[in-house]
């Protein structure tokens, strides 16, 4: 009988979490995202390496992202039509009181969500099953050393 994985519950608040976040966020594919103005809701369907048992096999979760304190979506590159979008790395940026998180894709795609504060949550939900590793071409290293995704400044709404 194969042992209970653990699932991730996640609660982060500051710039520091998103960093340890990222790593296990690497890979990821993002099926649904939605903002939604009047709640300040931003959500994220996120189907993602379970890279925290990547010790054992190469794993996947789904993963589900809510950051009830967003005020503004900006995108660069997405079209209405794409089926996944490839994760390569999570980055955030604080200027005066305002805070922002990217997610950075794979072929030059982003998201930048605005919040009046820095705080989300992440968990796991579902069972782990076996898939083979995402081929985008890119990992998010040599994306992030080589300057190939859209730096934060360059994002404009």
């Amino acid at each position: 009988m194969e042992s209970v994985r653990a699932k991730l519950n996640l609660k982060i608040n500051d710039h520091e979490g998103v960093q340890l976040l990222r790593p296990l966020m690497q890979d990821g594919l993002v099926s649904f995202s939605e903002f939604t103005p009047k709640s300040n809701n931003f959500e994220m369907h996120v189907n993602r390496f379970a890279h925290e048992h990547a010790h054992k096999k190469k794993l996947r979760i789904n993963s589900y992202i809510a950051i009830p304190t967003a005020t503004a979506v900006h995108h660069k590159g997405l079209e209405r039509d794409i089926e996944h979008l490839h994760l390569l790395t999570l980055d955030s940026k604080e200027n005066h009181d305002q805070h922002y998180l990217y997610f950075i894709f794979a072929h030059n795609k982003t998201i930048r969500i605005t919040m009046s504060e820095m705080m989300f949550r992440l968990w796991d939900f579902g069972e782990h099953w076996e898939a083979p590793m995402v081929n985008h071409g890119l990992n998010a290293h040599y994306a992030h050393n080589h300057n190939m995704y859209t730096r934060p400044a360059l994002l404009h709404s």
